[in-house]
């Protein structure tokens, strides 16, 4: 069976040159159906950006979002 949610080398960027800021590099996730995942982290480590990008509300810099195969 493939995952409910599949993250492959997710990275997302905001602003360009000195001003870039990396939110999220290369992250790797995989959710089976019915399987329950908590995101956990200090303010600031990505994990709005990494929900709204899972969420489909948002476009990765780079990376692939598969949802339900």
């Amino acid at each position: 069976m493939s995952p409910m949610l599949e993250l492959s080398n997710v990275s997302k960027s905001y602003g360009e040159g000195p001003a870039r800021v990396d939110a999220l590099v290369e992250i790797d996730l995989t959710v089976a159906a019915g399987e329950l995942v908590a995101i956990m982290g200090p303010s600031g480590s990505g994990k709005s950006t990494l929900l709204t990008i899972a969420g489909t509300l948002e476009e990765a810099t780079t990376g692939e979002v598969t949802i339900d195969g």
